[in-house]
């Protein structure tokens, strides 16, 4: 099983147009992957995903977050993206067990979304006209870029290159910081923010840039 690249053809069972999965050489649409899926390991046939929805963020930006639930090797993963799936926008992602409570999930990646799209973590400066940090924790994402170039960022549902990535840390020069990864599945990329405000060499927490 592999999914597949931009040109999606079409499904092999039904004949469907969005096309995530190949199980073998045969494309499958996320509803054929799963009755074949469930018929041959004996697992629930999966609901319907959510509908897509508008959520509005607290900039009065609109966010049009669109739902993917399938059965992945791992388990049964829910997935929450903002537009075309490209590198821009927000996305969140939950897997759980194969005899999970599909509700439960579908409300975990719900809430995960929201509190994403809820909270911006960049401001734009007072006197340069670039984005800056808003607070001293920041969440985003690493995306790809043409081969050759750093890689591209994606924090508040915006894309920045490596180099406005370094501004918006301007406010923090001179400081310590800590950098941590995550794979983003869950709710637990969100932890208590870091409360850091001494000046360096202080004591108490460093800003901490955390990326997932």
């Amino acid at each position: 099983m592999t999914t597949s690249g931009a040109d999606e053809p079409t499904c092999a069972d039904c004949g469907a147009q969005s096309i995530h999965l190949f199980l073998a050489t045969r494309p499958l649409c996320d509803r054929c992957f799963d009755a074949r899926t469930a018929a041959s390991h004996g697992w629930p046939r999966l609901p319907d995903p959510p509908v897509p929805e508008t959520i509005v963020g607290p900039d009065g930006r609109q966010h049009q977050i669109a739902y993917r639930l399938w059965s992945s090797p791992g388990g049964i993963a829910v997935e929450a993206w903002e537009g075309d799936r490209s590198s821009n926008g927000y996305s969140a992602q939950v897997v759980g067990p194969h005899d999970a409570d599909v509700s439960m999930l579908v409300e975990r990646v719900k809430t995960t979304i929201a509190r994403r799209i809820g909270h911006l973590d960049l401001e734009l400066s007072p006197t340069r006209d670039h984005w800056i940090m808003a607070g001293d924790d920041l969440t985003g994402r690493l995306v790809w870029r043409d081969e050759g170039e750093p890689y591209g960022v994606v924090v508040d549902g915006r894309y920045l290159t490596w180099e406005e990535f370094g501004l918006a840390l301007e406010p923090f020069e001179g400081w310590e910081f800590r950098l941590s990864f995550g794979d983003g599945l869950g709710d637990n990329e969100d932890p208590e923010r870091s409360a850091g405000g001494e000046p360096p060499g202080a004591s108490g927490s460093a800003p901490d840039i955390r990326i997932h």
